[in-house]
């Protein structure tokens, strides 16, 4: 070998594209943990959305109903008011509904008009991300007296 050459050798080069290639590994594995994560939160949040948006239809329902029938089967919530008018039903393409009340006949004047409600929303396709919420029903008691 002269003196004078100037390069790199195969093992400077071989070093060098194991490192730079642990280095790019680590980065990109992070990133696509922080993606699934994102994904993830966005899902929930979209979850917890639909879940009050049920919550607050259904209170509805409660405050202006003597009487109601509600059922919670097959990923669904069904509400009848009325045996004349068409069920209200609450369902979702890709979300499933449970709740702690499979079916019952709800007299919203009668026991204060309460009804304590847990709703549980989790994907079809992943039911391991869930989302849980518990609410009460409430009848709104009386007028409010100015005088």
């Amino acid at each position: 070998m002269k003196r004078g050459e100037q390069g790199l050798t195969l093992v400077e080069v071989l070093a060098t594209l194991v490192i730079l290639s642990i280095i790019s590994i680590s980065i990109w594995s992070v990133f696509f943990q922080g993606y699934n994560y994102s994904k993830k939160a966005i899902s929930k949040n979209s979850m917890i959305q639909e879940a009050n948006l049920l919550i607050t239809e259904l209170t509805s329902i409660h405050q202006s109903s003597d009487k109601y029938v509600f059922e919670s089967l097959d990923c669904k919530i069904t509400v009848t008011v009325d045996d004349k008018l068409p069920s209200k039903v609450f369902e979702h393409q890709n979300l499933c509904y449970k709740t702690n009340i499979s079916s019952i006949t709800i007299f919203p004047k009668q026991n204060g008009g309460n009804l304590q409600l847990t709703i549980t929303i989790y994907e079809k396709n992943n039911p391991r991300n869930e989302v849980s919420v518990s609410s009460k029903l409430y009848r709104i008691k009386g007028g409010v007296n100015y005088e």
